[in-house]
């Protein structure tokens, strides 16, 4: 490809294994690796029936598949939005994102209420320790005690999320 300015690019992609960002600053050319950056961050979105919503403490939901062995999905952030429906979620409404195996007492968790179906809510960091994370394991989304009560709207959760080798 002959070389081009960024604006002149026809689209934007994923960065791959093995690609080469180029950098030129005050004259000098810089070439950095892949592997030498941060992560690359990634999302995932699943959206929840009310039934599934009711059930979530008894029934947690996959948000994103198992990493391979030797690595740990990392949440960052996340986003609850609701579509439909006429009452709000009541009772045990505190959600959470974490590792699958140890989503009750994993130490890197997200956090958000669904008690107000009129807003959409951002998932937070409550605690960011590596502790409870399991490599090779998934992430889930639940509440945190007991099922909430009525509520019927449909609710969509977005994780952003870097996988890390330990």
């Amino acid at each position: 490809m002959a070389n081009k300015s960024v604006h002149q690019l026809a689209f934007a992609s994923n960065r791959l294994a093995g690609d080469l960002l180029y950098i030129v600053r005050s004259g000098s050319d810089y070439r950095l690796d892949e592997s030498k950056m941060a992560p690359a961050i990634q999302t995932a979105t699943v959206t929840l029936s009310s039934a599934q919503v009711l059930a979530l403490n008894t029934t947690p939901i996959l948000v994103v598949p198992a990493a391979d062995a030797g690595t740990v999905i990392v949440p960052m952030r996340g986003l609850v939005e609701f579509s439909g429906g006429s009452n709000n979620y009541a009772a045990n409404t505190d959600i959470t994102i974490g590792s699958t195996t140890t989503i009750g007492d994993s130490n890197y968790v997200l956090e958000a209420s669904i008690s107000d179906r009129t807003k959409p809510n951002m998932l937070t960091l409550t605690i960011g320790t590596m502790a409870g994370m399991v490599a090779g394991d998934s992430l889930s989304v639940r509440v945190k005690t007991g099922n909430p009560t009525t509520g019927n709207s449909t609710v969509k959760v977005t994780v952003w999320y870097y996988l890390l080798s330990v």
